[in-house]
């Protein structure tokens, strides 16, 4: 079973899945800063680079996952008809869709202000009109999914914990922290 953690950049991910002993985002070993310097001319290479990432995953609690990568991040970009044809080529051999789902909901402006302050890889860039269609994406995404708890990013990270772990203990997905 794969459970994917979901959310904006900034919206409280990545704590969550530490404290699940989770699999984060390889950020470090992804081109970011290209990225959000010119994203249309880099955008194929980073998705398909994220892509590559999730396909060893088999279980676990993930940070995100192929499916809101494509219906989230990769949508957001505009990319020519050949790149949109290559990158679903692939999604369709790689991809695969979370079990479970915790959206995180932290509103953009929040995420902005997080991201203002950490100073991870690619963040400098990171625009909160990006953050305002990102988290307008996810709205809809979460929309068209079951499985799903959502919680709300401006509680506390240990009330975010709590709410994390009863779904997870009533859903009966207790064997998540071995990868493999």
């Amino acid at each position: 079973m794969r459970i994917s953690f979901e959310g904006n950049i900034a919206s409280g991910k990545s704590v969550q899945i530490k404290n699940f002993g989770g699999i984060l985002e390889p950020i470090d070993d992804w081109p970011l800063e290209l990225f959000y310097s010119d994203p249309n001319r880099w955008g194929l290479v980073l998705q398909l680079s994220i892509l590559k990432g999730f396909h060893e995953i088999k279980k676990g609690i993930i940070e995100r996952s192929p499916d809101s990568s494509l219906e989230i991040f990769w949508n957001l970009l505009e990319p020519t008809p050949d790149e949109d044809k290559a990158y679903r080529f692939v999604h369709d051999k790689l991809g695969w869709k979370p079990d479970a789902i915790v959206y995180i909901r932290t509103p953009p402006e929040v995420c902005f202000n997080r991201i203002q302050t950490r100073g991870q890889t690619g963040d400098s860039k990171v625009t909160l009109k990006y953050l305002q269609d990102i988290h307008e994406r996810y709205e809809k995404y979460i929309r068209t999914k079951s499985n799903v708890l959502v919680v709300d990013g401006l509680e506390t990270p240990p009330r975010i914990t709590e709410k994390i772990n009863s779904f997870i203990h009533s859903n009966d997905m207790l064997d998540l922290s071995r990868r493999t």
